[in-house]
């Protein structure tokens, strides 16, 4: 029997509730994870649909921990590329230095780049075995709070009750805007895109300039950066990719709304104005991705930033993943902690079931605050190095200090070229507790393991 039809067969029959807005990769983690612990989980996603999902992303191995607990971490692999280096380079095509990252031999497993796409749909293929629910075009209006749990109201009129609740909407959620409304996202001014461009429609000699499998380039110049990897396969047409990703500045605030409006001829000028005497393959890649009839969509996002929040919870209510912390993408960090959210929020509420201690919002608020007090250093420390890797990627450079850059990140590659400490203590996490989430099965392998191990030594 697989890990997830073996949770599907010994959760109780009548588990507590627990609502779980947002159907991304943070909300539909958290329902998996809940549902291992005895709660059972309804999601409440925004969008009518969940195929409008575009970009691509990097799982570390940290992150690919996470979903190797849930026994995931095989299926994305299968439709991802492993991520064993990471290479830097500049705007000229100089070669700066290249860091092996030893995820399997170090931390137990590789990260991997893939379509956020071919993410999403590996968690709601997992939801689905586990007869989690997922509703759509629930776009939440209100939550009130009573002594018996909490009822989420949605603005087509419906709403639905439970004992806790999961805001795990993303950066601009309405979960925390309703609990904490002075939280107001500042923007950047810069613009984040991304997509994929299929091996086969690009030219033998661009090919061989494309990073070795398994290394992400990322290419820095003298304004911004560009980013591109082997990210696996397209869900849909099942090609080989080479993703692509990029900020760019841009003065003026786009909404979703106007980012989505912008013509492939219209990003394609936004991008060159960075990128259009970068080193081949870049400027190619960029006109390939900006044809009329582009192979792969293009993720946009105008790129904002979180103020610290003092608390990521009020009551029967707790807020997770780019909800509560939203990690500048620089990091390569943001899905991988919103995964450890999601698996230490159930760590605590296992604990707490088996010891009584959600019969009352008192005992759900201290659960919430523990999450809090263990997550928040950890996801403090991951974003300010990730700042201090964007301020390298994206500041306006001149020519000297752009060899100031380039000299000191070789020094640094060079001495970190087996590794460093920074790497370790980001990758090599694992969440407090995560053992207790495992499944009889899963122990029983790893029993299996350390017999056969003690055996042939």
């Amino acid at each position: 029997m697989s890990a997830s039809a073996s949770s599907a067969a010994s959760a109780p029959a009548r588990s507590p509730v627990a609502l779980v807005v947002g159907g991304g990769i943070a909300g539909l983690t958290a329902a998996l994870f809940l549902r291992r612990a005895g709660v059972q989980a309804r999601v409440f996603e925004a969008y009518p649909r969940m195929s409008d999902v575009a970009g691509v992303l990097g799982i570390a191995s940290n992150g690919m921990n996470v979903l190797k607990s849930l026994g995931l971490h095989e299926r994305l692999a299968a439709c991802a590329a492993g991520l064993t280096a990471m290479q830097f380079a500049n705007s000229q095509g100089k070669i700066l230095g290249t860091t092996p990252l030893q995820g399997q031999a170090k931390y137990g497993v590789d990260g991997v780049v893939c379509t956020r796409l071919a993410l999403h749909q590996v968690l709601h293929e997992a939801c689905a075995e586990q007869g989690i629910e997922i509703l759509y075009s629930k776009k939440l209006a209100d939550v009130a709070e009573s002594d018996e749990g909490v009822t989420a109201t949605f603005e087509d009129g419906s709403s639905a009750q439970g004992l806790f609740l999961i805001g795990a909407d993303g950066l601009r959620s309405r979960t925390r805007s309703l609990l904490f409304p002075d939280a107001k996202l500042e923007y950047t001014g810069l613009v984040g895109l991304g997509g994929g461009v299929p091996l086969d429609e690009l030219t033998e000699e661009q090919r061989a300039l494309l990073p070795a499998p398994g290394t992400m380039r990322l290419v820095l110049g003298p304004v911004g950066f560009f980013g591109l990897a082997d990210f696996g396969r397209d869900p849909d047409s099942g090609k080989p990719v080479c993703g692509w990703w990029s900020y760019v500045p841009d003065s003026t605030f786009r909404s979703k709304e106007e980012l989505a409006a912008l013509t492939p001829p219209e990003l394609r000028q936004l991008l060159l104005s960075v990128h259009s005497d970068w080193s081949s393959p870049i400027p190619e890649l960029i006109i390939r991705a900006t044809q009329e009839a582009a192979p792969m969509p293009i993720a946009r996002v105008s790129i904002s930033d979180l103020p610290v929040l003092s608390s990521w919870t009020r009551g029967r209510v707790l807020l997770i993943g780019d909800a509560a912390h939203a990690i500048p993408p620089s990091s390569g960090q943001g899905a991988s902690q919103a995964l450890e959210d999601a698996q230490q929020l159930a760590v605590l509420v296992k604990a707490a079931l088996l010891a009584g201690g959600l019969q009352s919002t008192a005992g759900i608020s201290a659960v919430f605050t523990e999450l809090q007090r263990l997550r928040k250093p950890r996801v403090d420390k991951v974003d300010q190095f990730a700042r201090q890797c964007g301020d390298v990627k994206v500041q306006p450079s001149g020519p000297w200090a752009c060899w100031f850059r380039d000299t000191m990140m070789q020094m640094f590659l060079w001495f970190g070229r087996n590794g460093s400490p920074a790497f370790d203590e980001q990758m090599g996490f694992r969440v407090p507790g995560w053992e207790t989430l495992e499944e009889p099965e899963q122990q029983q392998q790893k029993q299996q393991g350390a017999a056969s191990a003690a055996a042939a030594q």
